[in-house]
Formats: C-alpha cells, sequence, structure tokens
C-alpha cells in the first residue's frame, strides 16, 4: 500500500528546538534553517539541516540574486530543493498588479531562471497566504489556477505550506480541502505545517497547531497515505524558528508537544517507529 516512508521530519531550527533534541524529549530528522551561516553551523552540529530560502517568483525583477551562494549553500547542506514562493506581489512603482498574463509571465521567468541553474527537478514553489486588505501578497497569488498554472507550466514542484493554504482558502470563502484538491497537489515535494491566527489576527508571529489544524494535516497525510498524492520529501512543522524575535514568541513545551504529535500521526500512517536518517 502507498505511504509516507520516504519522508524526512524537519522543524525550524531555535535554541528551543536544539535543547529538546539534545535533552532527547523529542527527535526530527532535520532542522530547517534560514541561509544564515551562524544558525546553519548551530545546526549542523546536532541534525542535517534542510535550507529555505528567501526567493519570490514574480516580482518584477527579471532574475534571481545570489545563485552562486545558493549552489554553495546546497552544496554543504545536501538540501534537495531550491525553493521559491510564488508571489506576484503589487508593483512598487505603480500600486497596480498589471495584467493576469504580465503576472504569469514574471514569475514563469523567475521560475525558468532558477530551473536552468539548478535543474527542474530541483525547484520546488511554495504558495502563500493571502487575507482581506493584504498589502504584502496580491489576490492573485492565493488563486489555485494561478499557482498550478505556473507549476504545470515549468514543471517543477510543489511546496505545499498548510498554514498559508487555509489563510488563502478562508480570504476565497472557500473550504480548505476543496482550495488544497484545487492545487497542483501531484507535483508535491515538501509539506509546512503550523497553526494558522484568527480570521481578525494579522500577526506573523508562530501559531501552536489548534484542532482545526491538525483535523486538515491528518486529512492531507490520508490523501499521501492512500496514494492520491505523491509523498513528499520533507514534513516541516514551522512552529518557531531562529533569532530573538521567534525565541519571544514561542513556547518550548508547545513546540515539543507538537513535534510529538506529528511523529504519531506520521508513524500511525508508516508503520514505523522512527524516520531514517539518510
Amino acid at each position: 500500500m502507498p505511504s509516507v516512508g520516504g519522508a524526512r521530519l524537519a522543524v525550524n531550527y531555535s535554541a528551543a528546538a536544539a535543547e529538546l533534541v539534545r535533552a532527547g524529549v523529542v527527535d526530527v530528522d532535520l532542522f530547517k534553517c534560514p541561509d544564515w551561516e551562524p544558525v546553519l553551523e548551530a545546526a549542523q552540529r546536532q541534525r542535517p539541516v534542510y535550507v529555505h530560502f528567501p526567493l519570490a517568483a514574480g516580482r518584477c525583477t527579471g532574475d534571481v540574486a545570489g545563485l552562486d551562494a545558493i549552489t554553495e549553500c546546497l552544496r554543504l547542506t545536501g538540501t534537495p530543493f531550491v525553493n521559491t514562493s510564488l508571489d506576484p506581489q503589487i508593483v512598487p512603482q505603480s500600486g497596480m498588479m498589471g495584467s493576469l498574463f504580465e503576472a504569469i509571465q514574471r514569475a514563469l521567468q523567475d521560475v525558468r531562471t532558477l530551473a536552468a541553474c539548478f535543474g527542474t527537478d530541483r525547484i520546488v514553489v511554495e504558495n502563500v497566504p493571502h487575507a482581506h486588505d493584504d498589502a504584502m501578497h496580491a489576490a492573485l497569488a492565493a488563486e489555485p489556477t494561478f499557482i498550478r498554472q505556473v507549476v504545470e507550466e515549468t514543471g517543477c514542484g510543489l511546496l505545499l505550506n498548510l498554514a498559508h493554504a487555509r489563510r488563502a482558502a478562508r480570504s476565497l470563502a472557500m473550504d480548505a480541502r476543496l482550495y488544497l484538491s484545487l492545487l497542483p497537489v501531484k507535483s508535491l515535494r515538501a509539506l509546512h505545517v503550523t497553526g494558522v491566527p484568527g480570521p481578525n489576527d494579522q500577526t506573523r508571529s508562530p501559531m501552536p497547531m489548534t484542532d482545526t489544524d491538525w483535523d486538515l494535516f491528518n486529512w492531507v497525510m490520508d490523501q499521501i497515505h492512500n496514494g492520491a498524492w505523491p509523498a513528499p520529501r520533507v514534513i516541516a512543522l514551522d512552529y518557531g524558528g531562529a533569532g530573538p524575535w521567534f525565541e519571544a514568541r514561542m513556547d518550548a513545551a508547545v513546540l515539543a508537544h507538537q513535534i510529538g504529535c506529528m511523529q504519531q500521526t506520521v508513524e500511525h500512517l508508516t508503520g514505523r517507529a522512527a524516520f531514517p536518517i539518510s
């Protein structure tokens, strides 16, 4: 029977996460890290790392900076993907998005630039959140048809961020499961999971998983286990993060509980007692 046996469990690196792993309270396969050298060095002393790059496709620039630095980071860490958010932000100069065609072309150009450098199979695009009156992410970025067109035309993979998807679905007054089913899930390569703030809460602080978040995560895992969706290579808990801002807004006890719950969910579906590190 199909399963998620190839997935590796990651969690955002933080001092709290590192201490929980050191003390044997929890265990993970990977630490998910920004491309910051001090954080990478600290994380790699305990576990292999999975780098999340600050790239965005569709920003009107027509190029992607820092390709040599990304290449070196991939070499040093063995990170399997180069991620980019699929985020055609509002054009700063005009305050307007431009046409749908123009936005798609900008996004395609940026994704293809990455693919030309690193190979199509190594590129994953991440869905971004969108809320009513969102000053950062244009509504177009949340549209499943837009995300699907870019993924299908470039042949790259999907980094599915469940929290972002829930926020986008809520903004579009759409059921979250229906919204997810309209995304290019056949191209799923990585899965990021964390809690979602309430409809009137625009905070970007790390949020604990609620029952609603767990229900959706379990539903997604069922789709993977039943073979309706492909198994991702990485399942990452996005609660917490490196630096004082994240550290001040997270709870180590909550983090330990969430890692344990995620392990139990995945282990139940895979029939394995632990994730292999390979």
